[in-house]
């Protein structure tokens, strides 16, 4: 039986024809006893990404494995130490080990480099080689690898008609460096989690000292925040820092999903192309203690996927809030806190429909004296 192990990251969003070729393979696999047919173990690593820079913290490590005859368990190593056995998740529509996937739960004991190494063991015992990738925490220092103890069975010396075996290429040291820290500015962003279904939400999460010039996307946020976003596709947001002396220095974090959003069945008549958003038939805002929340009411016929309440207080720049429906009326998930002190604000509704349609609210203002007023 021959066993060969993946040591490239594969993309599922962006390498969907391939595992769907995988899934036929498998699929044609189960005919076990035609002649000349092979069965064969294959893993990959799906997160961490190769040559990634993390932040200190619990790291969820995402690994497939695929055999014909079914998947035993997955090997998995970090640094050369094997990592107890965990349970994986069947993916197959029949439910069968075909195809599993393991969600393993590992917390850095230090900054440094480190190397994740996974091999598929299927139902008869056989073992593909070790595929890896590799990434940082924090720093890319390398770490002293801990490497498992030999076993006593010696490896069977291939015979005169054995296909010869193959080993992995060896993979470089990596040579990634943070970004440049500013003079007297230390800053930390990052997504949680780093990947999602489409359509579930991620958070991001940033904290600078040293400095109150933050923009995230372009828009000034406050030093140390977080945001809410739902995406239905990949996204990388920017967060530019300008250090005490004006130097810019810009830092990225993404969030990958998996899967689309919703798309309608498929039906034997053409349906008519709807292309208008959702219906804002109005908005404003309302006070609790000295916080202002945003309220609006929308309407879409294919349903209203999500909405948002962009403000700018006091000339702060634009951020938004998510909105929480209730019935045919959204209100945004937390308030804005005005600190109880006069001042204006500009706020605006931006809503999308199931069908990715989009639509923004004209601007209003909203000028106050005190909280309540």
């Amino acid at each position: 039986m021959k066993t060969r192990v993946y040591s490239k990251r594969l993309d599922m969003k962006h390498n969907l024809p391939v595992v769907m070729l995988i899934l036929i393979l498998l699929a044609s696999g189960c005919n076990a006893g035609a002649p000349g047919l092979d069965s064969s173990a294959q893993a990959w690593v799906e997160y961490p990404y190769e040559g990634s820079i993390l932040p200190m913290g619990p790291v969820v490590l995402v690994i497939y494995a695929a055999d014909p005859g079914g998947i035993s368990y997955i090997h998995i190593k970090i640094n050369g130490q094997s990592l107890p056995a965990y349970a994986a998740s069947p993916m197959t529509t029949d439910g069968s080990a075909r195809l599993v996937r393991i969600d393993y739960p590992w917390t850095p004991p230090a900054e440094g480099e480190y190397r994740v190494e996974a091999a598929g063991v299927n139902a008869a015992g056989a073992s593909g080689a070790f595929g890896s990738t590799r990434f940082c925490i924090v720093t890319c220092v390398p770490i002293p690898s801990v490497v498992d103890p030999p076993t006593d069975t010696p490896a069977p010396a291939p015979g005169p008609t054995d296909t010869p075996i193959i080993t992995d290429t060896p993979t470089p040291t990596l040579t990634l460096t943070s970004p440049p820290p500013l003079p007297n500015v230390t800053v930390s962003f990052f997504a949680e989690p780093p990947y999602v279904n489409a359509g579930n939400c991620s958070t991001l999460r940033w904290a600078v000292t040293g400095t109150n010039k933050v923009y995230l996307n372009g828009s000034l946020v406050p030093a140390t925040s977080n945001q809410q976003r739902c995406p239905c596709e990949s996204e990388t947001h920017t967060l530019r820092v300008i250090g005490p002396d004006g130097t810019p220095q810009d830092y990225y974090a993404r969030i990958d999903v998996y899967g689309s959003c919703y798309t309608p069945p498929p039906t034997t008549e053409t349906p008519p192309v709807d292309s208008t958003g959702p219906t804002i038939n109005s908005f404003g805002t309302f006070w609790e203690g000295c916080s202002i929340y945003g309220q609006a009411s929308i309407s879409d016929p294919s349903g209203v996927t999500w909405a948002e309440f962009w403000y700018n207080l006091k000339d702060q720049g634009w951020a938004w809030l998510l909105m929480n429906q209730s019935g045919g009326d959204w209100v945004s998930q937390v308030g804005i806190e005005t600190g109880g002190s006069a001042g204006s604000l500009q706020y605006k509704i931006r809503t999308l429909d199931t069908y990715h349609n989009e639509t923004w609210s004209n601007v209003k203002t909203k000028n106050f004296a005190y909280c309540g007023d």
